[in-house]
């Protein structure tokens, strides 16, 4: 029975000493949490990305709702169809990303429209030319995402806790 079973747990790391397990799985559970300087080294490799559908995004939105015209004869000139990954990304999160409000939904403005489609249109691009600046950019939405999460486990708790207390007050 030993003879079978040890393979396995030296396998799965019980066996590994001081705590095989146990680092095993703080490496993996760090290991969804961005690296320091890991997506600055990915946006150097990458070099330039192609920048139609940003672009043709832009201009889409903008038949579609014209109050963003001026804005976007604004921005399209600062976009060329070749652009450094680094500036794609900055005006993804310095200016892009200002069409979102803290809880994550678009604001109701003509300009916060158009970001918001120029936004997705860069993420979509980077995930398509750019994997490994995208595979960073998921572990920071990660990050961002948390809280949300603990609200919602906070809501949860909560309401089973009144549900509970309810339960014994009923004499359930």
């Amino acid at each position: 029975m030993f003879g079978i079973a040890a393979p396995a747990a030296a396998e799965i790391g019980l066996l590994k000493g001081g705590g095989g397990l146990i680092k095993g799985g703080i490496s993996k559970v760090l290991s969804i949490f961005p690296k320091k300087g890991a997506m600055q080294t990915a946006i150097k490799t990458v070099g330039e990305l192609k920048t139609e559908r940003i672009i043709e995004a832009g201009t889409n939105y903008v038949k579609h709702n014209p109050l963003a015209k001026e804005l976007w004869g604004i921005i399209k000139p600062t976009i060329e169809k070749k652009t450094q990954a680094s500036d794609v990304v900055a005006k993804m999160f310095d200016v892009w990303k200002g069409a979102y409000s803290k809880t994550g939904d678009v604001r109701t403005t003509a300009e916060a429209q158009l970001y918001s489609k120029l936004y997705g249109a860069a993420r979509q691009t980077i995930k398509d030319q750019a994997p490994e600046i995208s595979k960073h950019l998921d572990k920071l939405r990660f990050l961002h995402e948390i809280p949300e999460k603990v609200k919602i486990a906070q809501k949860g708790t909560w309401m089973a806790l009144k549900a509970t207390a309810i339960g014994k007050m009923l004499g359930l």
